[in-house]
């Protein structure tokens, strides 16, 4: 599910890989289902043909755990693909591709481990994630390692997003570092092309 934002959905303009919510088929049977959690011909076949290289697990305890908004800079850029295995949560998405048409725009997905899917974000966005039930444990798919050195990120409520965050009144659970990110108009160039 898409949302917008006050600066709307980003767009396809020049980039052709667009983030993509994949749904899979859940097989029922008498000892409950089975589900194809992510296969490399599958994803071939949506044109999202991604070699990927490491998987992280984040399990938050606490509903309104908020991780990001975390991008990686080439060349050590990463495509990602995002599954709820259990609880829900809101994943946002930030184009940072300034040929993109949507430079700054916003996506907002909804994933919960009820409904089979998987979220694929390909290089050029920065990518957030906020908990809405207690013990809420995501996988990431990566195509690229983890490198400190490449890491950046965005501030979570940067105005210029737009970006409205399901809180309830309540303040997000996060790490110090997530709080001290720039502004979107504070970052330079990762994205060019």
């Amino acid at each position: 599910m898409l949302g917008r934002g006050r600066q709307g959905a980003y767009t396809g303009g020049m980039m052709t890989m667009q983030p993509r919510l994949i749904r899979t088929a859940r097989e029922r049977d008498d000892l409950g289902w089975t589900e194809m959690a992510w296969s490399d011909r599958l994803l071939a076949s949506l044109g999202l043909a991604t070699l990927f290289t490491e998987d992280r697990l984040d399990c938050a305890e606490a509903p309104f755990t908020l991780r990001g908004l975390h991008f990686q800079r080439p060349p050590h850029a990463q495509a990602r693909l995002l599954r709820v295995l259990s609880g829900r949560a809101m994943a946002v998405l930030v184009d940072l591709r300034r040929g993109s048409g949507g430079f700054g725009r916003q996506g907002v997905h909804l994933l919960d481990a009820e409904t089979p899917a998987a979220l694929f974000v390909p290089e050029g966005f920065a990518v957030g994630t906020m908990t809405l039930l207690p013990k809420t444990l995501l996988l990431t798919r990566f195509s690229a390692p983890v490198v400190p050195a490449a890491r950046s990120g965005l501030l979570w409520n940067d105005p210029a997003l737009g970006i409205t965050w399901p809180l309830m009144g309540a303040v997000p659970v996060m790490e110090a570092a997530d709080r001290a990110l720039p502004r979107l108009a504070e970052i330079d160039d990762p994205f060019p092309d």
